[in-house]
C-alpha cells in the first residue's frame, strides 16, 4: 500500500508539475496579430440603364468601378459631382480634377529615375503592363498587380487603368504606350521526348597479330 501511495502521490505531483508547465508555455507563446480592416464612406449608384452610356461613360470619369449585384461604386469625394450629374448636369474638367488629385493621394509612390519602357495594352476585362517591368517591379507589386507567365507581364483590373498609367507616368523618366490589341500568348515549348541513339562500344578480344 505504502508502494501504491507514493507512486499514486508520484503521479499526482508529475501531474501537477506538467499543468504549471504548459500554463509558462502558453503566458510565453506570442499573441497572434488580429486581422485590420480600413472603412471608408463611398458612394453608390443604382437603377442606371445599360442603353444609357452617357451615363455610364460620365460615372466612370469619376472614378466608378460597377460591382455585379449592387451597382456602380465611387469615391467619397466624388459624390458633389455625382449628384449634380444625377440631377441632369455633366461633370466639368474642375470635378474630374477634383476626383483625379483625390485619388492620387492614395496613390503608391512611384519609381525613381527607373526609365522603364513600358506598354499597357487590354486583356479581357483586364489591362497588361508588359515591357521592361523589372525596373518598376516595386511600383507594379504596390498597385496589387500580379505577374502573368504567359502573358510575360503585370495584369490589373481594368478599372485600375487610370491609376496605373498615373503612377508609371508620375516618373518622367518612363515612357508608356497604350495599345488596343492584347498580347500573344507565349506557348510553352514541348520537350523533345524522344530518346538519343546509344552506341554500344565493341571490345576487340582478338588476340592475334
Amino acid at each position: 500500500r505504502e508502494i501504491e501511495e507514493e507512486d499514486n502521490g508520484g503521479a499526482a505531483k508529475d501531474g501537477v508539475a506538467k499543468k504549471a508547465k504548459a500554463e509558462e508555455s502558453d503566458d510565453e507563446a506570442p499573441l497572434k496579430a488580429k486581422p485590420q480592416a480600413v472603412l471608408s464612406s463611398c458612394v453608390l449608384v443604382t437603377g442606371t440603364e445599360f442603353k444609357d452610356t452617357d451615363m455610364r461613360d460620365n460615372l466612370k470619369k469619376l472614378g466608378a468601378s460597377w460591382c455585379k449585384g449592387m451597382g456602380w461604386v465611387l469615391p467619397e469625394s466624388s459624390r458633389a459631382a455625382v449628384q449634380k450629374l444625377i440631377d441632369g448636369g455633366e461633370p466639368d474638367a474642375a470635378d474630374v480634377a477634383a476626383v483625379a488629385d483625390s485619388a492620387a493621394a492614395k496613390d503608391p509612390p512611384p519609381s525613381d529615375k527607373a526609365g522603364a519602357k513600358l506598354n499597357i495594352a487590354p486583356h479581357k476585362k483586364a489591362i497588361v503592363v508588359t515591357g521592361e517591368t523589372m525596373k518598376v517591379k516595386e511600383t507594379l507589386k504596390a498597385l496589387s498587380g500580379s505577374w502573368n507567365k504567359a502573358l510575360v507581364g503585370w495584369v490589373f483590373q481594368g478599372s485600375k487603368k487610370e491609376q496605373v498609367l498615373r503612377v508609371l507616368r508620375a516618373d518622367a523618366t518612363n515612357t508608356v504606350e497604350e495599345s488596343s490589341s492584347a498580347p500573344a500568348l507565349v506557348k510553352k515549348d514541348k520537350k523533345d521526348k524522344s530518346k538519343k541513339s546509344v552506341e554500344e562500344d565493341f571490345i576487340d578480344d582478338d588476340d592475334s597479330d
